[in-house]
């Protein structure tokens, strides 16, 4: 949500709790996440992969967009937790540009 919001400038993503005004709800699946640790890399660190079927659907329940993302790379830290934080957070600047 971090990443999505900080690279919108008109759309603004929201805890569930909050959706009951949203004009739009993302659903995000996470079909299939593969951990690796990064020894080749200049910065050796805990990374992630991960394949997921994102829907978008507008206040009637039509899906307006889907995206497929498939072998999504994206965080690299030294703590296993905080390089899936940060995966996620690549994932959300991701799909803001898309």
């Amino acid at each position: 949500m971090d990443g999505f919001n900080l690279k919108t400038k008109t759309l603004k993503a929201v805890a569930a709790s909050e959706a009951n005004d949203a004009q739009y709800t993302m659903t995000v699946t996470i079909t299939k996440i593969d951990y690796f640790f990064s020894v080749m890399s200049i910065v050796p660190g805990h990374k992630y992969t991960l394949w997921a079927d994102i829907s978008i659907k507008d206040a009637t329940g039509k899906e307006v967009c889907a995206v497929k993302a498939e072998r999504f790379k994206g965080g690299r830290d030294f703590v296993r937790y905080d390089a899936y934080t940060e995966m996620m957070n690549d994932l959300g600047s991701h799909l803001a540009s898309i």
